[in-house]
């Protein structure tokens, strides 16, 4: 009983802020589907833009490798150097030696691949 009295007194106190605002329901619903727009494409931006630099980076190595002959390696550490990600531990690691030593050997792209895989299939099977 007391819990439907709440619910009926939200119900109420959102009707009068519409009303005081000037506001219909329709308005409030297109606001309100803009905003969940907007971000459902942020969130797609976050989750696609490191594919697309991974696959840029592996694109890119392999357009010197035709062009020069040579495979440029770029590895994680490279990659977090750059982009300034724990660059004094990826430079010279004062612990975590083995975690730094597979992060050198393993490739940007692949990298990035694999995180992806993780967090996706974790949040797949945690639900």
């Amino acid at each position: 009983m007391r819990k439907s009295i709440q619910t009926e007194s939200a119900a109420i106190r959102d009707a009068f802020s519409r009303a005081y605002r000037g506001e219909s329901d329709a308005a409030q619903d297109a606001h309100w589907s803009q905003l969940g727009l907007f971000a459902s494409m942020g969130v797609a931006t976050v989750l696609v833009a490191p594919l697309f630099a991974a696959a840029g980076v592996f694109g890119w190595q392999i357009l010197g490798w035709l062009m020069t002959g040579s495979w440029v390696p770029v590895s994680v550490l490279d990659a977090m150097i750059r982009i300034g990600l724990g660059s004094d531990w990826a430079q010279s690691p004062g612990s975590w030696l083995g975690v730094w030593m597979a992060f050198d050997w393993l490739s940007a792209p692949a990298g990035v691949v694999m995180l992806y895989m993780v967090l996706f299939l974790g949040i797949r099977f945690s639900e």
